[in-house]
């Protein structure tokens, strides 16, 4: 099977997984409120969507396969972005996701200026997510599923003064698998060193680190600029 049409029925949510022949996809995204894909990165435009409405809220977009390198992956990857840019939640997975980002990846990753909430799992580095914020500047709800990368070894705190949905939007941090190393360390530290407005934050440790779980905790406490903000420490 090449081709996926659905244009006489009215979908709620979608999902594609998997399915690495499939070429192309047509939906009535009228009612379409949710979409999920999970795949390799396409070579060129995967999705287009017809009807009343051709705006999808919420996705889910999981690569898998070898990381990005042609131009035609590099292509594919922003045609698919491109059709949520409307969206109000973007979750983005990919396990070489912070790498790609530190050479050409977001160099492809279009504006996102309606997203609210948006989840990133992969490699991430300071860097990276200010590159993010930069194309999000309306966000409110950051939460990232960190990943340990041995082979970084960050050298200096990106500076993040531009990032205006930092200082003044973001209300939201959720942090996943935090172990405190010198990569997620900088990233948390920027992160809460700049959110000025932020509300909430939540914060699971790596089941490996429960040993030093306190003193993690008190190091990023110290970190955070905001007033008063709900803080969660599991």
């Amino acid at each position: 099977m090449n081709s996926v049409s659905v244009l006489d029925k009215r979908l709620r949510r979608f999902a594609l997984r998997c399915c690495h022949s499939v070429t192309s996809v047509s939906l009535d995204a009228s009612e379409l409120r949710f979409l999920d894909y999970r795949g390799a990165v396409p070579t060129r435009s995967l999705f287009t969507f017809r009807g009343s409405c051709k705006i999808v809220p919420s996705c889910t977009i999981d690569f898998c396969g070898p990381n990005l390198s042609g131009e035609d992956e590099l292509g594919g990857f922003r045609m698919l972005l491109e059709n949520f840019v409307e969206a109000k939640h973007l979750h983005l997975n990919s396990s070489r996701l912070g790498s790609i980002t530190e050479s050409v990846f977001f160099n492809c990753f279009p504006a996102l200026s309606c997203l609210h909430k948006l989840e990133l799992t992969g490699f991430l580095t300071g860097d990276t997510i200010t590159r993010v914020l930069q194309q999000t500047p309306n966000l409110e709800v950051l939460s990232l599923a960190l990943w340990h990368d041995s082979e970084y070894n960050p050298v200096a705190i990106p500076d993040a003064a531009a990032v205006l949905c930092l200082q003044q939007r973001l209300k939201e941090i959720n942090l996943l698998y935090y172990q405190g190393t010198d990569a997620q360390r900088m990233l948390v530290q920027l992160l809460l060193g700049n959110a000025l407005v932020l509300q909430a934050l939540s914060v699971v440790f790596h089941e490996a680190w429960s040993g030093v779980q306190a003193t993690l905790t008190d190091e990023i406490k110290q970190w955070v600029v905001s007033t008063s903000p709900k803080m969660i420490f599991k």
